[in-house]
């Protein structure tokens, strides 16, 4: 990657956009395919999905252009493209993660709500709720893991890649948190 001329290509597009009021299209071009590579690896590096690394790379470029006057050093635009698409990616984890966690909560209320036997609905309630107790209370470190795990689906593979972690460690803390859970479960 040649720093210096990605350099001199935002000097242009910052005067020209700055005389102009419009983007120079054909310098614009270049810069794309000069450092189209850094938010698709940073995608890559967060594990996001093929389908939803598009849109990754056309937020990341266009939260760019939009504060590239803030930009001091123009030789920098790649770090500050990857710093752009690294945040973008953390927000579609939580994005998914939440998600993930809304649908299965609210399958479990649908599930509940279809017990005709009223002892056995309110057995379920009070279970859920000394469940998400004892979630509660587990050190950080578990209770995010059992979180993405249980309630995001995802494998201990992806927790890893996200975490930046390696997968024994996530599959220790795996084992860990249930017996931290089972212990509290059995107390409460």
């Amino acid at each position: 990657m040649d720093y210096d001329e990605i350099g001199e290509l935002i000097g242009k597009i910052k005067f020209h956009y700055i005389e102009t009021g419009e983007w120079n299209t054909t310098d614009c071009e270049k810069l794309l395919n000069l450092t189209q590579h850094v938010p698709i690896l940073a995608g890559r590096r967060r594990g996001v999905r093929t389908d939803d690394l598009c849109d990754i790379v056309q937020q990341t470029y266009q939260a760019a252009f939009q504060s590239i006057a803030m930009l001091t050093d123009d030789r920098a635009f790649p770090k500050y493209l990857f710093t752009i698409a690294d945040n973008l990616c953390r927000k579609y984890w939580l994005k998914r993660y939440k998600t993930k966690q809304n649908a299965s909560i609210e399958y479990l209320d649908n599930k509940q709500t279809k017990k005709t036997d009223l002892q056995n609905s309110l057995r379920l309630q009070d279970d859920r709720e000394n469940l998400r107790d004892a979630i509660s209370q587990l050190p950080e470190v578990y209770r995010q893991t059992i979180e993405m795990h249980y309630y995001a689906g995802m494998k201990a593979i992806e927790i890893a890649e996200t975490t930046h972690t390696s997968i024994n460690t996530i599959t220790s803390r795996i084992r860990r948190a249930r017996k931290l859970l089972k212990t509290l479960l059995e107390e409460a």
